[in-house]
């Protein structure tokens, strides 16, 4: 009779070694692919200088300032640009010979709708018919009497 001794495998474990180019490229952080830098604006430099107030490398703090400004002017800008195509968009509808359609499809969907909602109340209708629940049979399980409410002038509560 043989037995058969044999030892388990071992847990496969990753070995970088740091001579071969999977170990550098592993070793790297991530860059997603996604996130592209950002464009720089060509801005184009007067051949001679107009004023001498206009500092000729930029401090830090005027750098600064500039890219707030910047920043600002492009949030402007894409703010106009959504709100101009939502006018086109607009316009272009109203314009157009769709119209009738449209107008056409809200009273289509607006009938099915209160289609849908007269069919939902007759079913709740049906299960919560006389004596079989609803708000006065809940009313009566707790002891309340059944003229609870405003009164007929609609001046007060009435208990």
């Amino acid at each position: 009779m043989s037995t058969n001794t044999q030892t388990p495998p071992s847990l496969k474990r990753r070995r970088l070694n740091p001579q071969t180019a999977a170990a550098a490229t592993l070793s790297k952080p991530f860059k997603s692919p996604f996130k592209t830098p950002r464009p720089t604006a060509a801005t184009p430099q007067p051949a001679h200088p107009t004023s001498s107030t206009t500092p000729t490398t930029p401090t830090p703090t005027n750098l600064i300032s500039l890219q707030k400004r910047h920043t600002a002017l492009l949030n402007t800008l894409a703010a106009l640009r959504a709100s101009l195509d939502t006018h086109t968009q607009a316009l272009a509808i109203e314009t157009g010979a769709r119209e009738t359609e449209l107008e056409g499809l809200v009273l289509k969907w607006r009938g099915v709708s209160r289609a849908a909602a007269e069919g939902a109340w007759a079913v709740g209708r049906e299960r919560c018919g006389e004596g079989e629940g609803g708000m006065g049979e809940f009313l009566a399980g707790l002891g309340i009497k059944e003229g609870l409410g405003w009164d007929e002038e609609g001046e007060g509560w009435v208990d």
